[in-house]
């Protein structure tokens, strides 16, 4: 790899293999521009180039790179009596279940995936050190945390544990945002500690879970298989583990968990010496959202993202205590995710042709556009006012049901050209009224819409309570919402399943 400055303008070479004969060869070239104008801190255009290629340089050496092939760690090895190198790196899990997985099929075994700060306890035999997943030591800082220092006191020599450092409030819920005052490099010793027990104060408690091991008194036990790593975390406590079920997933998405780590009994695991974690022996299963959200702004991106629209300022419209018209909430930057280049160049260009320029701006209200989001938690508002969702992903554009066409005037039409006659002709033949069904359903019904549904009004669903036999139909009307009462779903759909699991039983 090879990072360069021409003026302003980041290039990057890289090749797909170790020998570069062999590998293909992968150049992005990233313009930069100054920044903070009229401030004492003011870069030109050359200046925050430099300075943007000193940070990736310095990154890329955290990650385990080094300037002469001849300093590379060749293999993996690693000499657990001494201090860790930062291109020392454990695996992660996957993120999800290979495509034709089942999880429920009895051979997952299932542990409840926490939010919180991976923490590296090591033992070298002649001192304890804790490491962030970057490998950054930051024992003193995590030294005021007592349930850390717990762990370290039963760790044995040349030993080394991966585990999750937790902080929950008073009310039992995971709030991550916390441990980053007790578990960043850049803070002190006297910072953390005063932290750490204001928030015992405020009633937080903390927790160590310890999840895996790599050495276990100066034996690598990466090749043992899962069952038998997990009697040595035991060590440390016992770990409540269960085989996977569907009923353990509803409760947890009823409990507003974040989801499973999911591991078989013979998984095993490994580490890299490249700054580079691997994904093997173990999967994350994690309950994903839907919502849609409107774009108000937008940006390039970097890189080979410089010539599109790749990033997406979102917001939502929410209902307002002070107000009679809900009012639009900031929901900040998400980047193209699954749109794809093909699907960001379809926009770039669109927007280009009305004038915008290929730079961070501001949407007029009319080219507000809808975008399908992905997530996995929505959290409360942050200091800045704003939604946040947890690992937002745009999907797709929502747009494209507005351009929905009955064909062309020279190409086939996709329905029949027949008039609005033939059409309520053709529609009382499916017709649950006129062909008398209403009142001969004898099964139990639940009916849910929103109120301003223009596809499929609300006044059916009233039509359908008045009719049939009492008491077997029911139905909840979202107002102020739409078709299907989409953005209602994560209220409705586990409701819908609950209602369902009862009238079958």
């Amino acid at each position: 790899m090879t990072i360069e400055v021409k003026n302003n303008v980041i290039i990057t070479e890289w090749w797909t293999s170790k020998d570069d004969e062999d590998g293909k060869k992968q150049i992005t070239e990233e313009t930069v521009y100054g920044k903070n104008k009229g401030r004492s801190n003011e870069t030109n255009d050359n200046e925050q180039a430099i300075l943007e290629y000193e940070r990736k340089i310095k990154k890329k050496k955290e990650e385990g790179y080094v300037e002469n092939r001849e300093d590379a760690i060749l293999g993996e090895e690693i000499v657990v009596s001494s201090t860790l190198t930062q291109s020392f790196a454990p695996c992660k899990p996957i993120s999800k279940l290979k495509k034709d997985d089942d999880p429920y099929d009895g051979e997952w075994l299932a542990e409840r995936k926490f939010d919180g700060a991976c923490i590296l306890l090591h033992n070298t035999g002649t001192e304890k050190i804790g490491y962030t997943r970057r490998i950054k030591p930051i024992t003193k800082i995590l030294s005021v945390v007592s349930e850390i220092e717990n762990a370290l006191d039963k760790l044995p020599e040349e030993s080394l544990i991966i585990g999750e450092l937790i902080a929950f409030d008073k009310d039992g819920k995971e709030d991550p945002k916390v441990l980053k005052a007790v578990t960043t490099e850049t803070t002190t010793e006297i910072k953390a500690k005063t932290k750490y027990n204001s928030l015992l104060n405020e009633g937080y408690t903390f927790t160590y879970n310890v999840f895996d091991v790599i050495f276990w008194y100066g034996e690598d036990v990466t090749d043992r298989t899962f069952l038998e790593r997990l009697e040595l975390t035991n060590h440390f406590g016992k770990r409540k583990i269960d085989a996977f079920t569907e009923k353990m997933a509803n409760e947890a998405k009823e409990n507003d968990w974040e989801g499973f780590i999911l591991r078989k009994a013979d998984d095993k695991i490994t580490f890299t010496m490249n700054g580079k974690p691997k994904r093997k022996g173990s999967y994350k299963f994690k309950f994903i959202e839907t919502t849609d959200c409107i774009v108000t702004k937008v940006s390039n991106g970097s890189g080979k993202h410089e010539v599109r629209f790749a990033r997406f300022r979102l917001a939502q419209y929410e209902n307002s205590p002070f107000f009679d018209e809900p009012v639009l909430v900031d929901c900040g930057w998400a980047g193209g995710g699954r749109l794809g280049e093909e699907n960001m160049d379809l926009i770039t260009t669109e927007l280009l042709e009305k004038g915008y320029k290929l730079e961070k701006t501001d949407l007029k209200e009319k080219d507000w556009f809808v975008v399908e989001l992905e997530y996995q938690r929505r959290q409360e508002r942050n200091s800045k006012g704003q939604l946040c969702f947890e690992f937002p992903i745009i999907v797709r554009t929502r747009n494209e049901r507005a351009k929905f066409r009955f064909g062309t005037d020279k190409g086939p039409t996709w329905v029949p050209r027949w008039s609005a006659e033939k059409e309520m002709e053709t529609a009382r033949t499916w017709s649950l009224e006129s062909l008398g069904l209403v009142e001969k359903m004898s099964m139990p019904l639940l009916l849910i819409n929103g109120d301003i549904d223009g596809l499929a009004p609300a006044s059916n669903i009233y039509f359908m309570l008045e009719g049939g036999q009492p008491g077997l139909r029911s139905a909840k009307i979202y107002k102020n919402s739409g078709h299907c009462a989409f953005e209602h779903q994560p209220e409705w759909g586990p409701s819908s399943f609950r209602w369902l699991k009862e009238k079958l039983e």
